[in-house]
């Protein structure tokens, strides 16, 4: 644990001021426990005006062009103090070590990674491509929306390799507890504290 409880209750502090601390919320109450793929197509749709997203945004592009020719992108703002950086999603490709068909296996991802295939699905579904010999081809290369992605690859953050999966449970709990005046900021990071320093001790994190 390189984190305190009161770094917790800072960054949940936020959270419930931006829900309770003005009359007007900084959200819509009804939609306090909305996912991303849920904002995402929010956006879209006009609901939102800015969202937190990524390059795959492209991919509702041949529903509604009209949004997504419209748009612009940004990196986050920067904390005083702070330093530029962006979450960075990796995506591995695996065979399992106990699958019958290991040589098929072999043989789709070959497939899949292969230069005709990244172009194909990164151009529909709008990523960066991982090949460089894709990223060279003149329709990434030049293409507006790949660009102001592609700008920032420089400043991604890989999240570290561990089982995310008890602390993204923790994390979000504690966020929704506070949007929902279930517990104070306070309250809600001396809980998250715990439940991740049991984790660990535990060995169920790393």
């Amino acid at each position: 644990m390189n984190a305190t409880p009161e770094q917790f209750t800072s960054v949940l502090k936020l959270y419930h001021d931006l829900m309770w601390a003005n009359e007007i919320p900084g959200m819509n109450p009804e939609e306090r426990g909305l996912g991303g793929s849920a904002q995402d197509v929010g956006f879209i749709q006009g609901n939102y005006a800015m969202v937190s997203a990524g390059p795959w945004m492209i991919g509702y592009s041949h529903d509604y062009p009209e949004v997504l020719a419209d748009i612009g992108i940004a990196a986050l703002p920067i904390a005083p103090g702070g330093k530029k950086a962006t979450y960075m999603e990796v995506k591995p490709i695996m065979i399992n070590k106990y699958s019958e068909n290991k040589e098929n296996a072999w043989e789709l991802v070959k497939f899949v990674t292969s230069k005709d295939f990244i172009a194909l699905e990164n151009s529909t579904e709008g990523a960066n491509p991982p090949r460089k010999d894709v990223a060279e081809l003149p329709e990434f290369k030049e293409d507006p929306w790949q660009k102001g992605f592609i700008e920032n690859l420089s400043t991604g953050c890989v999240l570290e390799p561990i089982n995310w999966e008890l602390p993204q449970r923790f994390i979000t709990n504690a966020i929704q507890s506070v949007l929902y005046k279930q517990a104070t900021p306070e309250e809600a990071a001396v809980k998250l504290y715990e439940e991740l320093k049991k984790a660990l001790e535990e060995g169920n994190i790393i």
